[in-house]
């Protein structure tokens, strides 16, 4: 796939925009469907494609050119301290 998935917040049930993209294979779109059944659009340009979201955490799966890749969604073991953030997020995860 060569893609990589990125995340804005979207833990602990609030949403945020997700992204994931990479470069077409083949002459085929690639497509994304999220665990809720939702079809997020697919942008190309040239050999480039891109999808993006606004959810919840939640799995996507992703065919590219007859392949399917399986995005689960953990929350990371850190939090980035964002500045004016309440300090209870900083807290680790149980």
């Amino acid at each position: 796939m060569g893609g990589i998935l990125l995340a804005v917040d979207g833990w602990g049930g609030v949403t945020a925009w997700w992204l994931v993209y990479g470069e077409l294979p083949g002459s085929t779109a690639p497509s994304v469907v999220l665990a809720d059944g939702t079809r997020p659009s697919v942008l190309l340009l040239g050999r480039l494609w891109a999808c993006e979201w606004h959810t919840v955490a939640q799995p996507a799966t992703v065919c590219v050119d007859g392949e399917r890749f399986d995005l689960p969604f953990r929350e990371p073991f850190y939090r980035r301290h964002l500045r004016g953030a309440p300090a209870e997020s900083l807290d680790e995860p149980e």
